[in-house]
C-alpha cells in the first residue's frame, strides 16, 4: 500500500513538472528561465546560490540565464552585503512587466487549479506535501 501511494505520488510531481515546463516552453523559455521568472516575480530577491539550490538550476546554467536577463533590462543584480562573492537578483521595472505578462496564463492555470483543489482537499495537504519533500530530503542527504 505505502509503495502504490508513494509512486502515485511521484507520478503527480512529475506531470506537475513536466506541465510548467511545457507550459514554460510554449511561452519560448527553457525550463530553467522560466524557474527564474517564477522564482523572482514579483518582488523576491534572492541570491544565485538560493535561485540555483531551490530551483535545481546548475550555477553555470543560472550564470549564463542572468547574464542574459541582466543584458535585456529585465534583472538588477547587486553584491549581497557583507559577502564577496554572493550576488543578489531581483526583477527591474521592465523585468517584472515582462515576467507578469509571460506568467499571466501560467497563474490564471493556478488560480483555477488551487480552487478546485481546495474545494475538494484541506490546505493542510499542501503543506504536508512541503514536510513530505523536506524528509525526503534529508532521508536521501543520510
Amino acid at each position: 500500500m505505502k509503495k502504490d501511494l508513494m509512486r502515485k505520488y511521484t507520478i503527480s510531481i512529475i506531470r506537475v513538472e513536466e506541465l510548467y515546463s511545457y507550459y514554460g516552453m510554449k511561452l519560448g523559455m527553457t525550463e530553467s528561465e522560466f524557474c527564474l521568472l517564477y522564482a523572482l516575480n514579483p518582488d523576491y530577491v534572492l541570491s544565485q546560490k538560493e535561485i540555483s539550490e531551490e530551483r535545481a538550476i546548475p550555477k553555470s546554467t543560472l550564470n549564463t540565464i542572468v547574464k542574459k536577463y541582466e543584458s535585456k533590462g529585465y534583472l538588477v543584480v547587486e553584491r549581497k552585503e557583507g559577502a564577496k562573492r554572493e550576488l543578489l537578483i531581483r526583477l527591474s521595472k521592465s523585468g517584472k512587466k515582462f515576467a507578469e505578462e509571460s506568467l499571466k496564463p501560467i497563474y490564471k492555470a493556478e488560480k483555477t487549479a488551487i480552487k478546485k483543489f481546495l474545494e475538494k482537499y484541506d490546505v493542510t495537504y499542501l503543506i504536508a506535501l512541503d514536510d513530505f519533500s523536506q524528509y525526503l530530503k534529508e532521508a536521501f542527504e543520510s
